[in-house]
């Protein structure tokens, strides 16, 4: 190895180094993201009750949903590992830091095997570690262990491709159905990597002049429709309402606008990986090689799919694109704009200043203001939850904004209101009203009494009082306070 190549790798070194303290330190629980609050809720539930149901429904072990959106058996991940360390937002964030290492390393391999290049798994590695999509690295929701899933699917994919092994391309299609149980975004997945067996079918019947069985698309199928018939009969049959409440829930009608807007914030949030994905995209184009045309049917059948999943414009959906970004990021800095087989040192300290420059960018988005995704906000405890710590019993059904659960945390039976417990309630077939007359919540903070007639007959039923502005008390637990 010579003096330069030495000195790069020394570079890639501590490059990793700092991505990796930047990833520990950024994950510091002085911000909290929306969902967080709900998969807090989820462990804490779990380990309490053994009740496993989505966001905060509170229905009983006897209704245990396992729906799409982040709620299939993967979720199990996170509440052994809470059950481990505690819940708390740090110990989760620590869970997903350590997935997203994992992804890292199996990128690699991907990007290595992809690319048939070292250099080019380094590259893959790298971005793992610096990239600012913090939906994958750390934030406590099942995006990092779905990217780890879809990364361990695309290894079995380009085994399986590479090797033309009809069983791999078997294993791939169940990996992928599988993949659904730890976020439901990994339906793309299986929409690119279907598209793309199917054009190699097409190509073999050409090339055979008539319809072949004993193939690897054909094997693929295979796969994937045995574990999608077991996937169909475990989570929808048994109740089709239910495992379509989240998703239904969250789908928009088909529209040019929200794509647009999607990528508008990704540009605004995430214009290094922007960048590098159109360039990554145009320069596979240009080389055009076979391994380039694998990239780019995968990369736009799986932009395209999202569009027809109809989920909203926001960074977190798209950020799951990026075990493809980063096979583009490896092609990109290892085959450059044309065709030149081996990767260049000039190519190479090119893509490790590109590292530098995104390690910078990352680093720079945690120690300002400006937060790099959307529904997040600084931790700050206000006076209506001092009020309920100091005076509230904690065994006492609190209901709040879903914001206000993680200043809770002490109160395991807390309730969100009205945010997806409808759909709660309605598993049950029970009106929001009779789902607060059976669990009762005694507290609640904020004031929606007036715009909501339900809430306002709940509370004059149970003779609810202002004790503190923007928190009100049932009669009950009122007396029981004042008696004390």
């Amino acid at each position: 190895m010579n003096k330069s190549l030495r000195i790069a790798y020394y570079l890639v070194a501590v490059i990793l180094a700092l991505g990796l303290i930047i990833k520990i330190l950024s994950a510091a629980p002085t911000w909290i993201h929306l969902d967080e609050n709900y998969y807090l809720n989820i462990s804490q539930n779990y380990i309490m009750r053994g009740e496993l149901t989505p966001y905060m429904w509170r229905l009983d072990t006897s209704t245990n949903v396992i729906a799409g959106s982040g709620t299939g058996y993967g979720i199990y991940l996170l509440v052994v590992w809470m059950k481990l360390v505690g819940v708390s937002l740090f110990g989760g964030r620590v869970l997903m830091i350590l997935i997203s290492l994992l992804t890292a390393g199996v990128m690699y391999a991907v990007a290595y095997k992809w690319w048939e290049s070292r250099v080019a798994g380094v590259v893959a590695l790298m971005f793992g570690l610096i990239s600012t999509s913090p939906f994958y690295s750390y934030v406590i929701r099942m995006d990092a262990p779905g990217m780890l899933a879809y990364s361990l699917v695309l290894l079995l994919h380009i085994h399986a491709v590479r090797r033309r092994s009809r069983w791999l391309h078997f294993a791939t299609g169940v990996g992928l159905v599988i993949s659904v149980e730890f976020h439901v975004l990994g339906i793309l997945y299986i929409v690119a990597l279907t598209v793309w067996n199917a054009i190699e079918y097409i190509q073999e019947v050409i090339s055979n002049r008539r319809l072949v069985l004993n193939t690897g698309p054909v094997y693929f199928a295979l796969g994937g429709l045995i574990a999608g018939v077991i996937y169909i009969l475990v989570h929808i049959a048994p109740d089709p309402t239910a495992y379509f409440s989240i998703p239904s829930a969250y789908y928009a009608p088909l529209e040019m606008s929200r794509e647009l807007a999607r990528y508008v914030r990704f540009i605004l949030k995430r214009p290094l990986e922007m960048l590098l994905l159109v360039v990554s995209m145009l320069a596979a184009a240009r080389r055009y090689r076979r391994e380039d045309l694998h990239f780019l049917v995968l990369t736009a059948t799986w932009m395209l799919g999202l569009y027809f999943a109809g989920f909203g414009p926001f960074t977190h959906y798209t950020a799951h694109i990026w075990p493809l970004l980063a096979i583009g990021t490896a092609g990109l800095i290892t085959r450059g704009l044309r065709s030149e087989g081996q990767p260049t040192l000039g190519r190479i300290y090119f893509g490790l200043a590109l590292a530098v420059v995104t390690l910078i960018f990352n680093s720079t988005l945690f120690t300002g203001d400006f937060q790099p995704f959307e529904f997040s906000h600084p931790v700050t405890i206000l006076p209506v939850h001092t009020y309920v710590l100091e005076n509230v019993p904690s065994d006492t059904v609190v209901m709040g904004d879903v914001d206000d659960y993680y200043y809770l945390l002490d109160y395991p039976n807390f309730l969100s209101y009205r945010d997806t417990v409808e759909n709660g309630a309605r598993a049950r077939g029970e009106t929001q009203l009779e789902f607060w007359q059976r669990v009762q919540p005694l507290v609640i903070i904020g004031d929606h009494r007036a715009a909501d007639p339900e809430l306002d007959q709940y509370m004059s039923d149970m003779e609810f009082k202002q004790v503190e502005t923007g928190v009100w008390i049932a009669a009950r637990l009122q007396d029981e306070l004042e008696g004390k």
